[in-house]
Protein backbone atom coordinates (compact mmCIF):
# COMPACT_ATOMS: atom_id res chain seq x y z
CA UNK A 1 0.00 0.00 0.00
CA UNK A 2 1.16 3.36 -0.85
CA UNK A 3 0.95 6.51 1.63
CA UNK A 4 1.37 10.20 0.15
CA UNK A 5 0.75 13.82 2.00
CA UNK A 6 0.90 17.15 0.67
CA UNK A 7 1.95 20.01 2.18
CA UNK A 8 1.28 23.89 1.18
CA UNK A 9 3.40 26.59 2.98
CA UNK A 10 2.33 30.20 2.17
CA UNK A 11 3.79 33.33 4.51
CA UNK A 12 0.88 33.13 6.73
CA UNK A 13 -0.92 29.95 6.24
CA UNK A 14 1.01 26.30 6.55
CA UNK A 15 -1.28 23.09 5.94
CA UNK A 16 0.00 19.26 5.66
CA UNK A 17 -2.53 16.77 4.87
CA UNK A 18 -2.26 13.04 4.46
CA UNK A 19 -4.07 10.40 1.66
CA UNK A 20 -5.77 7.53 2.39
CA UNK A 21 -3.59 4.11 1.81
CA UNK A 22 -3.88 3.18 -1.73
CA UNK A 23 -2.96 0.47 -4.06
CA UNK A 24 -0.75 2.48 -6.60
CA UNK A 25 1.40 5.82 -5.74
CA UNK A 26 -0.68 7.61 -8.16
CA UNK A 27 -3.67 6.86 -6.48
CA UNK A 28 -2.07 7.81 -3.44
CA UNK A 29 -1.14 11.40 -4.30
CA UNK A 30 -4.48 11.73 -5.65
CA UNK A 31 -5.98 10.85 -2.24
CA UNK A 32 -4.07 13.54 -0.11
CA UNK A 33 -4.55 16.28 -3.17
CA UNK A 34 -8.69 15.41 -2.89
CA UNK A 35 -7.96 16.08 0.85
CA UNK A 36 -6.56 19.16 0.69
CA UNK A 37 -8.77 20.51 -1.83
CA UNK A 38 -11.86 19.48 0.82
CA UNK A 39 -9.66 21.35 3.90
CA UNK A 40 -8.92 24.44 1.99
CA UNK A 41 -12.73 24.55 0.91
CA UNK A 42 -13.87 24.10 4.55
CA UNK A 43 -11.30 26.70 5.94
CA UNK A 44 -12.82 29.46 2.59
CA UNK A 45 -16.15 28.68 3.71
CA UNK A 46 -15.65 29.55 7.40
CA UNK A 47 -13.92 32.82 6.64
CA UNK A 48 -16.73 33.81 4.53
CA UNK A 49 -19.02 33.42 7.75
Amino acid sequence: MFHASVRLTCPEFEMSITGGPRLTAHEARCSAAANMILELHKKAEEEEQ
